[in-house]
């Protein structure tokens, strides 16, 4: 899949656990991320319906630290594009943060 992202991201996680995975924001390496000047989206798509996960719905932030949590069950075996942007409060600009693929493998367990 080509990016239209900067950057790409992909995972890969069982179909018999909870998706759950954290990335930290940081301007400058020190500085945090204004996390309350925008709202955020994360999409998983091609699994007959779109998985939207926002802030208070899946997505939780503690900065510099934001979490992504799909309960187990929601996504069968399969490889789903993926992507999170942000929308600014302030301006109404809409940022593209990552793309890429997530994949969910059989986990063996019944």
């Amino acid at each position: 899949m080509a990016s239209s992202a900067p950057y790409q991201f992909c995972l890969s996680a069982s179909d018999d656990a909870t998706v759950l995975f954290a990335l930290d924001f940081a301007l400058d390496g020190e500085t945090d991320f204004p996390f309350e000047e925008y709202e955020f989206a994360y999409s998983v798509g091609g699994c007959g319906s779109s998985v939207l996960l926002t802030v208070g719905n899946g997505l939780t932030v503690d900065a510099p630290t934001m979490t992504f949590r799909i309960e187990k069950g929601v996504l069968p075996v399969g490889d789903y594009p993926h992507g999170l942007r942000a929308t600014s409060t302030v301006t109404g600009d809409i940022v593209q943060i990552f793309d890429g693929t997530l994949t969910i493998n059989e986990g063996n367990f019944p």
